[in-house]
C-alpha cells in the first residue's frame, strides 16, 4: 500500500491522475482505492522505495535497472529518474554496450553518448578494416541487449566507432 500524498509529490503523472474527478459510488466500500499498474511487484517495489524516505534500493543488475528506470520514466517520477540515470551511468565503465542499448531504448541521449564515448575509448579501432567481421569492432559490438534498440541507433554507434561521423555524439 502506498500513500497518495507521496505519489502526488513524486510524480506529475499521479498528481494529474488523482486530480481527476472520480465517479460517485453508491455503495462505498471499505476497500482502499486501487490503481492497476503493469510493472512487476519487484520493479514497482524498487521504484516506490526511491520515492519514500527510506534507503534507496541497491540495483546491481543492469537489466533490472532498465525495468525500474522505464517505469520511472513512464510515471514521470523525476527524482527517481535522476537517481536511476546516475546508477545507469555507473555501469558505463564495465558495460558500455549494455548502457548504450538501454539508453537508446529509453531515449536517454546523454547516457547513450557517454556509453558510446567510453566504448570507443576502450576499443582498438586501428585494424577494423583488416580483421574478419566477427572479430571487428562492428561484428563484435553486438550483444543481446541490443535486440530492443533500433537499427538506426546501432548504425549511429557503428559510424561513431569507425570515426565516420564524429559529430554523432558531440
Amino acid at each position: 500500500y502506498l500513500l497518495k500524498g507521496i505519489l502526488i509529490v513524486a510524480s506529475p503523472f499521479f498528481r494529474d491522475m488523482f486530480s481527476l474527478v472520480q465517479p460517485v459510488k453508491e455503495h462505498v466500500s471499505a476497500e482502499l482505492e486501487r490503481v492497476p499498474i503493469t510493472e512487476t511487484l519487484e520493479t514497482s517495489d524498487a521504484l516506490m522505495r526511491l520515492c519514500y524516505p527510506v534507503d534507496d534500493p541497491l540495483i546491481a543488475d543492469i537489466s533490472f535497472l532498465e525495468k525500474v528506470l522505464e517505469a520511472a520514466l513512464k510515471y514521470q517520477m523525476l527524482e527517481a529518474i535522476k537517481i536511476l540515470k546516475a546508477s545507469l551511468r555507473s555501469f558505463v565503465g564495465e558495460k558500455p554496450r549494455s548502457v548504450y542499448a538501454v539508453a537508446c531504448r529509453l531515449e536517454l541521449e546523454a547516457e547513450a553518448s557517454l556509453a558510446a564515448r567510453e566504448w570507443k575509448s576502450t576499443s582498438s579501432l586501428s585494424d577494423f578494416m583488416t580483421t574478419p567481421f566477427s572479430s571487428s569492432v562492428d561484428g563484435a559490438s553486438y550483444i543481446p541487449e541490443m535486440a530492443t534498440m533500433t537499427s538506426g541507433a546501432y548504425y549511429r554507434l557503428l559510424q561513431f566507432l569507425r570515426g565516420a561521423h564524429v559529430s554523432a555524439f558531440t
